[in-house]
């Protein structure tokens, strides 16, 4: 799964890559994001308003993405579906 700026996105140069299973915390980010999830095997990313998977969560399936203000998301978590 990718991060990307918005210029990013345009140059296919992501900020941040996810690998594996579980919770990755977000430090210091903020403004417009793009997520791609490009993972296989039907995985999930779901990006959370608290830190560790808590709070409000949005799921991005496999093969989607999601554009919009990172500022609120403070955890992405990866998971089989």
């Amino acid at each position: 799964m990718c991060l990307y700026t918005d210029s990013g996105w345009q140059n296919h140069t992501p900020q941040h890559t996810y690998w594996t299973y579980g919770v990755s915390n977000l430090n210091n980010e903020s403004g417009q994001r793009v997520l791609f999830n490009n993972q296989r095997g039907g995985a999930v990313a779901s990006l959370c308003t608290k830190y560790n998977g808590g709070g409000s969560c949005t799921r991005v399936e496999q093969g989607r993405t999601w554009r919009g203000n990172i500022t609120p998301i403070n955890s992405i978590v990866l998971s089989k579906s």
